[in-house]
C-alpha cells in the first residue's frame, strides 16, 4: 500500500511511504509512519499512481507547462527515471512486455533551451534538434510571448521551452527517443 501525508500549510506533501500489508490487511490509517514503512519521498513529491511494478510521483510545482515526474521500481524502491511531462496534455501511455510488466512510456516532454526561437530562429532550433534528437527541420511556431506577432524586441530575448512527443524504454537503462508528432514552443516561465 502507498501512504501519503499531506500538509495544507506546505507546498507538496510531508512524505510518501510504501506500507506492507500484514495477512492481506491494510494497516490502520494514522498521521505517523509505522516501523515497517519505507520512505519513498519526503516533501515536494506527491503520489500520482501505480502502474504494474512502477510507482509514479509528481513534483509539487512545475515550470514551462511541464511537471517533473519520478518513476520508482516498487520491488527495489529505487528511482529509475525522472522527466518533465506536459501539464496541458498530461497523459502517459505505457508499453508492456509479453509477461505484462511495464517496459516503457510515451508522453509529451517539456524541455528548456538556452536560446530564443523567436529571436534566433533556425540557429536556436538547430541547437534544440541536436541536443534532443529532433528530426523536424522547420522551426516550430512559438506562442505565449506577450503581444501580437511580430514579437516585440524585448520579448524576443526570452529563452524558449519546447514540448515534443517521446518514447522512453525504461529497462535495462532509461533511454528517451523523440518520436514524430507536433512540437510546440513557449517562453520560459
Amino acid at each position: 500500500m502507498v501512504k501519503q501525508l499531506d500538509d495544507p500549510g506546505m507546498k507538496g506533501v510531508r512524505w510518501v511511504t510504501i506500507t506492507p500489508l500484514v495477512n492481506g490487511q491494510e494497516p490502520p490509517c494514522r498521521r505517523s509512519h509505522g516501523p515497517d514503512e519505507q520512505f519513498i519521498a519526503k516533501g515536494w513529491w506527491g503520489f500520482i499512481g501505480v502502474e504494474k511494478q512502477l510507482l509514479l510521483l509528481e513534483a509539487a510545482d512545475g515550470q514551462d507547462d511541464g511537471m517533473a515526474v519520478r518513476v520508482f521500481d516498487l520491488k527495489s524502491k529505487k528511482k529509475i527515471f525522472e522527466d518533465s511531462i506536459s501539464l496541458s496534455h498530461f497523459r502517459i501511455e505505457f508499453a508492456y512486455t509479453q509477461d505484462g510488466k511495464v517496459s516503457g512510456m510515451k508522453y509529451l516532454r517539456v524541455v528548456r533551451g538556452d536560446c530564443s526561437l523567436p529571436k534566433d530562429g533556425k540557429a536556436c532550433w538547430q541547437r534544440f534538434r541536436q541536443q534532443f534528437g529532433l528530426s523536424q527541420e522547420s522551426v516550430p511556431t512559438c506562442t505565449g510571448y506577450e503581444g501580437e506577432q511580430p514579437i516585440p524586441a524585448e520579448e524576443e530575448q526570452t529563452e524558449s521551452a519546447i514540448t515534443y512527443p517521446v518514447a522512453v524504454e525504461l529497462f535495462p537503462r532509461p533511454a528517451i527517443k523523440a518520436v514524430s508528432g507536433p512540437i510546440t514552443c513557449r517562453p520560459l516561465e
